[in-house]
């Protein structure tokens, strides 16, 4: 049954997508496309595609499963076609874009080209649509007022036109509710709100939304079907899917979040959960070659494997051997695996229930054998932390209501297969950004219905999903000591991605965090080495605390010796990382990255020779962020004891976590400060002007303005140096 189709009929029997008109004629359009794209993959020609969406290009890149015989020309405006004449030469050329088709086209024809326009070939099937043949809306454009995530994703080189379409057009659905005056304003609105979950096979949102709908007779009787399409779904499910495999791949689903998830709990009666598993590396594709192919991304080049199948994958063999298929379930997915393996439908950041959703529509189509399927969802706890129930970016810790909607949606969905089918729920990284070492650590929990509930501390890598996952096939209970180790390995390669590096040098963010490292998460301690020489050596209850990677200026000899024999352990970084033309965008990294630490070891020169006239316990840090953190760990030991305690409002701030006093009101301070030291650029003017009202007893430290008067401008972060550190040539 394809459990699709019968919900689209639903959707025109009860003409549920009444104000959206151009639905039907925008699912028709990608339906005949994508056909039609497959096809052509077969055909001898070879097809270039141009556009001035990029969307559109990588649909159809995915749509042709990357056929080798088709390319994509991305423009911003005709001109640029001049300079790609050689591309365009020997090829069949189609214009697929609704902006500046005409104008693309007249150039080609006046250039001696033949060209069509995709659109021709849509109203030669009887499709006529009025906008991006992906659309049925108009989409919302990026402005400050709106106060969306777009700008994030631009500045990574995305384009998030044609991702979370729909999640976008729900959030501004939702501000017109709000503030909508007239009932027959919030009636229309709350119809289309309605469709628009359904879209997104949001059925949890969906039933909250007919409950505050009224006079919606023809909308509860479309629930009703709908209900009984879930009961065909779970009843189908129940008597043929009983041997399958879920794993739940949770995208940043950080391990000291797992307790708030309610669901989750209510499993581990039945599971074995986790509490040291830890990723490889922070990066989903990486990751998924340390699970499937037990390569490391710097110790074995994992970095160079591009596709995952039987040729590499002992544990792919070893799921064919058990009698199982193997489908995977995420955007990032399709670049990976094999296109007989992965459902190329889904975009990059598809909400949960849509990609669950897309699980279930295999499950019921597919009645052959059995199947390991593992869905991904992303958008909700990874950046940009997006749902139905919240409507800005957040960039620090996934906020609870995503969290929540998470929950609810593995709720709704776990709840159709039948406690038969066994589970993985799984993160691939911690929520946190790379400059904290609490990132590797990861939710890992195992469920079988026949299993009673246990915990377990012994040291999980993801490297060893295998020998989990073969257990699973076997039918036999988890046995710890196939995996217990010493220490997970942890590492990753520079940043090569050119779009995402220019973004780091406009910004001239933290060196480090973009730099190849080698390290280890043992019992007690987490060691990080990395390719500019740097060492990070922290307690595993500063993981806990999520405290930010900072280099120490002193450390103890028991730390040195300690820093030296791990530096051993974890070996030294193979020299392709200097020599692969992958890396040739890093290496601008690199420079900045020598020019970056030299000027911080002066600035830090400077700073400890300013704090080494003043007495133990007589210098405050206004505000406890990254920055006073950064300057306190990169004081010398002597100077550590000048630092009295941090003022600012959050008890739980980073300095805080890392057992510095904190108090909102420097007179709480147990010892009264001579000088109070403003450390944060971001809010420097802020301080300035606090200061000025506030602190006119104390004597107040500006770092920047002191370095200033040393001969250093900053424009950014004392840690991140000077601009001309930055200055290394970098092709932005």
């Amino acid at each position: 049954m394809d459990i699709d189709r019968e919900l689209e009929k639903l959707i025109e029997k009860y003409n549920i997508d009444r104000h959206y008109p151009a639905y039907r004629e925008s699912k028709r359009a990608c339906e005949f496309l994508h056909g039609w794209i497959q096809k052509l993959a077969d055909e001898k020609e070879k097809f270039l595609f141009i556009s001035m969406d990029e969307y559109v290009l990588r649909l159809i890149n995915i749509w042709g499963s990357k056929a080798s015989n088709m390319s994509g020309l991305y423009i911003s405006n005709v001109k640029e076609l001049e300079i790609h004449e050689e591309e365009i030469k020997g090829k069949k050329l189609y214009v697929a874009a609704m902006t500046g088709t005409i104008e693309i086209l007249h150039w080609l024809w006046r250039h001696g080209y033949h060209a069509e326009s995709v659109y021709d070939i849509l109203e030669n099937e009887g499709i006529y649509v009025q906008m991006e043949f992906y659309r049925f809306f108009c989409p919302i454009k990026d402005a400050e007022e709106l106060d969306l995530y777009f700008r994030l994703e631009e500045s990574l080189g995305r384009n998030p036109d044609g991702l979370t379409m729909t999640l976008l057009e729900y959030h501004y659905q939702k501000k017109r509710l709000e503030h909508a005056a007239e009932e027959r304003d919030k009636k229309r609105i709350r119809e289309k709100l309605f469709f628009l979950a359904v879209c997104m096979r949001n059925f949890v949102e969906v039933e909250r939304l007919l409950n505050g709908m009224k006079k919606a007779d023809d909308f509860r009787e479309f629930w009703d079907e709908v209900c009984a399409l879930f009961q065909f779904i779970k009843e189908f499910l129940h008597t043929r899917r009983q041997e399958d495999i879920v794993v739940y791949w949770l995208d940043a689903l950080a391990y000291k979040d797992a307790h708030k998830m309610d669901y989750l709990k209510e499993k581990a009666d039945h599971s074995v959960f986790f509490h040291r598993a830890y990723t490889t590396t922070p990066w989903t594709v990486t990751t998924c070659m340390a699970m499937f192919c037990r390569k490391l991304d710097v110790d074995d080049l994992g970095y160079r494997e591009k596709q995952i199948g039987p040729d590499n994958s002992a544990l792919f063999r070893d799921i064919e051997a058990h009698g199982y298929d193997i489908h995977v379930l995420g955007g990032i997915f399709v670049e990976i695996f094999e296109p007989e393996n992965c459902d190329n439908t889904i975009r990059y950041y598809d909400v949960c229930a849509e990609v669950l959703w897309k699980m279930l529509a295999h499950m019921t189509r597919d009645e052959g054998r059995k199947c390991v399927y593992m869905p991904k969802v992303s958008i909700e706890i990874h950046t940009p932390a997006y749902s139905v129930r919240k409507d800005k970016f957040d960039s620090g810790n996934i906020p609870d209501p995503q969290l929540e909607e998470v929950d609810a949606q593995l709720r709704f969905y776990d709840g159709l297969l039948g406690d038969g089918v066994k589970r993985i729920y799984m993160s691939d990284h911690g929520y946190s950004w790379m400059h904290t070492v609490n990132r590797p650590h990861i939710v890992f929990q195992v469920y079988c219905p026949e299993w009673s509930g246990r915990e377990t501390d012994k040291i999980f890598s993801l490297l060893d999903f295998d020998k989990i996952l073969h257990q699973m096939m076997e039918g036999e209970e988890i046995e710890d000591s196939l995996w217990d180790r010493e220490f997970a390995p942890l590492q990753s390669v520079d940043i090569y991605n050119k779009d995402f590096l220019a973004y780091v040098f406009q910004n001239k963010s933290g060196v480090e965090d973009y730099m190849a490292y080698k390290g280890m998460v043992m019992k007690e301690k987490c060691y990080i080495y990395y390719k500019s020489g740097a060492e990070v050596l922290v307690s595993l209850s500063d993981m806990a605390k999520d405290i930010p990677i900072a280099l120490h200026a002193d450390r103890s000899e028991r730390e040195r010796q300690e820093c030296e024999k791990f530096r051993k352990i974890v070996g030294e970084f193979p020299k392709e990382l200097e020599t692969d033309e992958k890396f040739k965008y890093s290496r601008y990294m690199s420079l900045a990255s020598e020019n970056v630490n030299k000027t911080v070891e002066k600035l830090m020169s400077l700073l400890n020779d300013k704090f080494a006239e003043y007495p133990d316990n007589s210098i405050a840090l206004r505000m406890g962020g990254n920055h006073s953190y950064h300057l306190y760990a990169m004081l010398s030991a002597g100077n550590k004891k000048k630092i009295c305690g941090i003022i600012d409002r959050n008890a739980d701030c980073v300095c805080g976590r890392a057992g510095l006093p904190v108090v909102s009101d420097v007179n709480d301070l147990e010892n009264r400060p001579e000088a109070i030291v403003l450390s944060s650029y971001l809010n420097l003017n802020m301080l300035k002007e606090e200061a000025r009202q506030q602190y006119a007893s104390w004597e107040v430290i500006d770092i920047y303005e002191y370095m200033r008067e040393h001969g250093y401008d900053l424009n950014t972060n004392f840690w991140c140096g000077i601009d001309s550190d930055w200055d290394v040539g970098f092709p932005i």
